[in-house]
């Protein structure tokens, strides 16, 4: 069964699975092992397979003030962080599991624009938004540099839409900043925001 994920609802509703894997899917006669759902992978957004992981590592760290769990795959020995992206969201956010240690900007910028699971698309698309109002940390002109670069119209469109790419929001933190300044971020978020609704067409 495949993994689907609408990214053009609301926020609210912009994730949201169907026909998820299940513990009845087997291969060879037997139950499909854990380690084959995230060979490869570094991020999780499929809520029942972040229930299944937590449920079968090991808690070895909880951060109640930030939201974050650390857990340890004892059959690999590899550590992952379970966290919130879009906390301010009703309901807490979007529930998360990363690989550490933690992929940064132009990682997650790879996993977006080539990962064939669409749920770990989405959670890339996600941590970048996420990172970008805590941490400023800036990816949206790489990321549009990039997507106009492919030919894939699919692509573009999902990761554009998980991404808010099409939004000409300013995101970045105007704190002790001049009015020149907030101004030239607002013109650059106006500025991807077309591009990206060009890419939409």
């Amino acid at each position: 069964m495949k993994i689907k994920v609408y990214f053009d609802h609301p926020p609210q509703a912009k994730y949201r699975l169907i026909n998820r894997t299940t513990h009845s899917q087997v291969v060879g006669g037997h139950a499909k092992p854990i380690e084959m759902k995230i060979y490869k992978r570094y991020l999780v957004s499929d809520q029942k397979l972040i229930e299944q992981l937590s449920s079968q590592f090991e808690r070895i760290n909880r951060d109640n003030i930030n939201w974050k769990t650390t857990y340890l795959d004892t059959e690999t020995g590899d550590n992952w962080l379970y966290y919130f992206t879009d906390t301010e969201l009703h309901g807490g956010g979007y529930p998360m599991m990363s690989k550490l240690p933690f992929p940064d900007t132009e990682k997650l910028i790879e996993i977006a624009l080539t990962s064939d699971k669409e749920d770990e698309v989405f959670a890339a698309c996600r941590t970048l938004i996420n990172n970008e109002k805590i941490d400023n940390q800036e990816f949206r002109s790489t990321l549009i540099n990039k997507l106009e670069l492919i030919s894939d119209s699919s692509r573009q469109r999902k990761v554009i839409k998980a991404a808010d790419l099409d939004s000409p929001m300013n995101m970045k933190s105007q704190l002790l900043k001049s009015a020149d300044q907030i101004s030239r971020d607002a013109a650059d978020f106006l500025d991807i925001a077309e591009r990206a609704k060009r890419l939409l067409e």
